[in-house]
């Protein structure tokens, strides 16, 4: 009694970790200036400063040339993901985020080594100091999923996304990634797509210029049948908790949808309820717009009420096969009788035109689904 409604919750769901992608470089684990690796690509040496040891930081790519008992004196550890574009590391950026690389030295893809700014070049007979870029040939990171943590530099916060494409796409994305149980890699490379299909949404009441437009007519039986169809889906799945396939059902909405042209008052309106717990900020501005602000918040509406009847075809598009193989399509209403379909095949003309002047041996047919003729 102590809220207006009654408890919604019946069942615990354990919410699957979301995970990050860590960008890790290789760490010598111990202070040495001996080692020098030898492969196809020449040596692979290690520095000193003043004459003393030195932390080396090798790129990934040479890790994967060394031998086994080289890789061994190397540990993987994290950068900061902001430092590193397309698996390659901005140096530069990485010692001021991390003071305690800046004294390392960093092998290059190239063999050449980075230190504090310089470019170190082998000449053979010794190294030489470059102050010129050409000489850089980048960093390289390898990728690793793992839980999303500061010790980790792979936290990424909403902020900027929320900024770029707004709430509804973050949330809307959320929900997309994987089932709500499954821990699930943080990857945002597909959140483009989901931003594209709220814009395509907002076209189907607005014109190019963004200029609210609907109709009040009659909505046509495709609108119906498939807005019934996405009300089926959706309300099934919520409510078995699978919410990242009501997205793909939404998203298969609007596409007909816009097919068709559709910018029905009426099915909008059901449209937008269907995604309030999605994009509630985008559904509450087309509630607001297509009731005109005379029905309240869209998160009071009622829940659109599957019709079964607006899923029913009244003619169905029999493939018509001959021996096995279909030559044409006819189409006939679901009422008939296989006897009924049966006679409109034998006397369609282009049954004629594949029979090749040969008797019918038989004719099998399967109602609302194939009719094969045997010849």
């Amino acid at each position: 009694g102590y809220i207006g409604f009654d408890e919604p919750f019946k069942k615990m769901i354990n919410q699957g970790m979301i995970l990050g992608m860590s960008e890790k470089v290789f760490m010598s684990k111990d202070r040495s200036n001996t080692d020098t690796y030898t492969d196809s690509q020449g040596p692979i040496s290690v520095l000193t400063k003043n004459g003393l040891p030195a932390v080396t930081y090798v790129t990934a790519s040479i890790i994967e040339r060394m031998p086994e008992e080289a890789k061994s004196n190397y540990v993987a550890v994290n950068v900061p993901i902001s430092c590193v574009n397309n698996s390659v590391v901005n140096l530069r950026q990485l010692i001021q985020e991390k003071r305690d690389m800046a004294e390392g030295y960093f092998i290059l893809d190239n063999g050449n080594v980075w230190q504090d700014n310089t470019i170190w070049k082998d000449r053979n007979d010794g190294w030489v100091n470059s102050d010129s870029d050409d000489v850089f040939k980048g960093f390289t990171s390898i990728k690793e999923i793992e839980k999303m943590s500061k010790s980790k530099f792979n936290v990424q916060t909403p902020d900027e996304l929320v900024e770029k494409f707004g709430a509804d796409t973050l949330r809307l994305y959320e929900m997309f990634l994987g089932p709500v149980e499954q821990s699930k890699p943080w990857d945002t490379k597909g959140i483009n797509g989901v931003h594209n299909f709220l814009r395509k949404l907002w076209r189907l009441s607005h014109d190019k210029d963004n200029n609210f437009e609907v109709n009040d007519n009659e909505p046509t039986k495709a609108e119906l049948k498939a807005l019934h169809t996405a009300i089926r889906k959706v309300t099934e799945d919520l409510n078995r908790f699978s919410w990242n396939t009501v997205v793909s059902n939404l998203m298969i909405c609007v596409n007909e949808l816009t097919e068709q042209k559709c910018n029905n008052r009426e099915v909008l309106k059901s449209l937008s309820i269907l995604l309030s717990p999605y994009a509630p900020h985008l559904a509450e501005e087309l509630w607001e717009k297509l009731t005109e602000g005379k029905q309240g918040s869209v998160i009071d509406a009622e829940w659109p009420v599957f019709n079964e009847s607006y899923l029913r075809e009244a003619n169905f598009e029999y493939p018509i096969s001959f021996n096995g193989k279909t030559r044409f399509f006819l189409s006939l209403p679901v009422e008939m009788s296989g006897a009924d379909v049966e006679a409109a095949v034998r006397s369609n003309e282009s049954t004629e035109k594949y029979l090749e002047g040969k008797p019918i041996k038989k004719m099998i047919v399967v109602p609302k689904r194939i009719v094969n003729v045997v010849v």
